[in-house]
Parts: C-alpha cells; sequence; structure tokens
C-alpha cells in the first residue's frame, strides 16, 4: 500500500486514469502483456475497483489440478453464488489426476466452466485404458485445444472418435499417449471409425506416440478435403478417394517402420494465387 508522497503520487495516477476516455483505458490495459504473469496481474488489480475487475480474472485463466479432491473444490467454487464468476474466466484446464473415465467430476467440471477452451489431461498413473463415452464426448465439445500426455486407447479407432468429439478442435497435441493394434490400411477397414468433422483443426503435434504420422493423417486429410465421417452406413466407400489419398501419401513420406520421435504439422491457408 502506498504511504506518504507515493500515496499521493498514486492518488493522482488514479484521478489522472480515471479522465481518460474508456477507449485508452482498453488501449492501455491491452498493451500489457501478463497472460503468464501472475504477479503482475495480482499487482495490476490492486490498483483500483475498475483495474481488480479487469486484472483479477488473469489470475484464474489457466488452473491445474492435481487430485480429486482439488476437482471437489473447483466444483465447489463454481457451484457457489459468491463465486461463480470465476467460471467465466477459467480458458485452460489442466488435470495431473487418473485416468479419463474414472472422474466424472472432471468432465462436470469442464461442462461448468463456459469459456474453456484448452484441456490438458495428463495420466501420472493410468489405471486403464481410456474409453469413448457420452459424458467425455458432452464435457469436450467447446473446447478448440486437447493435449493429452500418458494415455492409453485400446484402438486407434477410439482415438480417433474422441478427437472427433472436439467438434471445433484447432490444435491436438499427444505426448506418450499408446494404443493398440494399427490404423485402418484399406477403404473398406475404415468404415465406421469415427462420427464428426475435423475442418476446425490447424495444428497438431506428437511425441513417442504409437505412431507420429497415423492421428496427423487423418486429421488433416479430413480437413483439407472437408470430409465428414459418419458412423451411418453410407452407399460408396466410407472414404473419399481424395481424403484416402493424402493419408496414405502422408504415411508414405513416414512410414511406421522408420522411428520418429516427434512430428508437428501445421495448416496454412493458400493466399490467392498460390
Amino acid at each position: 500500500v502506498p504511504s506518504g508522497g507515493e500515496h499521493r503520487s498514486f492518488s493522482a495516477f488514479v484521478r489522472c486514469w480515471e479522465q481518460l476516455p474508456p477507449e485508452l483505458h482498453e488501449y492501455i490495459q491491452g498493451c500489457l502483456d501478463i497472460s503468464n504473469d501472475k504477479a503482475g496481474a495480482s499487482a495490476l488489480s490492486l490498483v483500483s475497483e475498475a483495474w481488480c475487475r479487469q486484472f483479477r480474472p488473469h489470475l484464474f485463466a489457466v488452473l491445474k489440478l492435481n487430485s480429486e479432491q482439488e476437482c471437489r473444490t473447483l466444483y465447489g467454487i463454481v457451484q457457489s453464488l459468491l463465486s461463480a464468476w470465476l467460471a467465466a474466466h477459467i480458458t485452460t484446464l489442466i488435470c495431473d489426476v487418473s485416468s479419463l473415465p474414472e472422474f466424472p467430476l472432471w468432465m462436470v467440471l469442464v461442462r461448468l466452466l463456459p469459456a474453456c477452451r484448452t484441456v490438458w489431461h495428463r495420466t501420472l498413473n493410468p489405471s486403464g485404458p481410456v474409453s469413448h463415452s457420452a459424458a467425455l464426448k458432452s464435457s469436450l465439445r467447446n473446447t478448440t485445444s486437447l493435449i493429452l500426455s500418458g494415455c492409453h486407447f485400446l484402438s486407434f479407432r477410439i482415438l480417433l472418435r474422441i478427437l472427433a468429439d472436439v467438434t471445433c478442435s484447432e490444435a491436438v497435441s499427444l505426448n506418450n499417449v499408446t494404443w493398440s493394434g494399427s490404423p485402418p490400411t484399406t477403404v473398406d477397414a475404415a468404415s465406421s471409425i469415427c462420427s464428426g468433422t475435423f475442418s476446425h483443426v490447424r495444428k497438431v503435434g506428437l511425441s513417442n506416440c504409437t505412431n507420429n504420422a497415423a492421428v496427423p493423417a487423418w486429421l488433416l486429410a479430413a480437413a483439407s478435403t472437408r470430409h465428414s465421417f459418419t458412423l451411418r452406413r453410407i452407399t460408396g466407400p466410407a472414404v473419399p478417394a481424395e481424403t484416402w489419398a493424402i493419408i496414405e501419401l502422408i504415411q508414405a513420406f513416414l512410414p511406421k517402420n522408420i522411428t520418429i520421435e516427434y512430428s508437428q504439422f501445421s495448416v496454412e491457408e493458400a493466399t490467392s494465387g498460390e
């Protein structure tokens, strides 16, 4: 708290600040880069009530939960009438807990956070494979960035179905993610592989996964050809020829018999004339 001369200078600053037009307030506050600086956000939130309303939410934008008890604590906070406002400011949720299907509370939490667009699930001690479920699908519906670490899936098909549940997915990152079996190698085998479209995907990164080329191949092939997968029986091939050609093209350059520890793909929109 300022004292003496500092207090007078601080009061003068507040008076001058309040005389500025709102547009300048927004411009100046926007120039303050505190996205990864909680100490800075905390200090700025103490300037005045107006600054508190502007910067205090930054303190809670990224939350990390390390146990089921912490999940329950956050659930109680966002359900409370006094602190429910917090839910609208949590944009990234990091969960260092056990496997996804055994934590229904975690799934409920994501549904209660309307601004949460990035979900990072890191399994420290996996107790079993991740399964596809309606509850998980509902939880991931509004996210745009999904990061999974240390998870295991019974098949590539299950992994792809879960990724397809993130309907507005822009970025997918998988680290030490494994699955049993191999991706479909023929168009017929790809029937009913998942339901959804990956048209929003712009970045895919994999590290130390079972196959660091398979997921990018399927996601980017669907995105580039605007193909929407379906579980319904349809006439003709389950995967269009152009989509399948891109899948094979990517995997041809990155065959599974070559060990690739890390891969990252980004989608760039072509400009006029290219």
